[in-house]
């Protein structure tokens, strides 16, 4: 488990042959509406059905407008992907956003 040292490993056991590493995803407070926005749009479908190509519109020093888009949306696109752990859905929920 890279740097961690044996002792402090932890990890679940699945099927006798899978080892699980628990991870978690957190979003700062701020970033969790009280209120549910106005919604304009019906989805936001961001993403294609291909890990090769992604349709995103906004780059890494753009967080406010991709937050203010999510916040505008019924629903949002997720897809599983490498597993239903994501970000994505926690994000979309975060902004009003039904994933």
């Amino acid at each position: 488990v890279g740097h961690v040292r044996d002792e402090d490993a932890r990890f679940y056991v699945f099927r006798d042959d899978v080892v699980i590493f628990p991870m978690s995803f957190s979003i700062p407070k701020e970033r969790i509406l009280s209120r549910l926005p106005e919604k304009s749009v019906f989805a936001l479908n961001d993403s294609q059905r291909s890990f090769t190509f992604k349709n995103y519109q906004f780059g890494p020093l753009q967080e406010e407008e991709y937050h203010a888009n999510i916040q505008k949306h019924r629903f949002g696109d997720t897809r599983k992907k490498g597993g239903f752990d994501c970000l994505r859905h926690y994000e979309l929920l975060a902004n009003g956003c039904v994933p």
